[in-house]
């Protein structure tokens, strides 16, 4: 993995939002935990998959958008305090 820990965001998923956790492996990104705001259920990676192929495509669109993406958010990843 890339980073030491993961990165966490909430992912607005209609009435049941989710928290996602995520690293990259080399240039691919890695959903390692998806857990609903309860915190009563999770999946891993593998499961989210298996279980809703198109949340998964989503999530990973998400992620690319909003963060690989953005120049604040890897300006923040090096040491940028804004």
């Amino acid at each position: 993995m890339l980073w030491e820990y993961d990165e966490e965001f909430d992912y607005p998923n209609g009435d049941n939002p989710l928290v996602v956790h995520w690293n990259l492996d080399d240039d691919d990104i890695e959903i390692n935990l998806v857990e609903w705001n309860d915190g009563n259920d999770h999946y891993t990676s593998d499961e989210l998959w298996e279980m809703d192929y198109e949340l998964a495509e989503n999530i990973m669109s998400y992620i690319d958008n909003e963060f690989l993406h953005s120049e604040d958010f890897w300006l923040t990843k090096h040491g940028y305090d804004f």
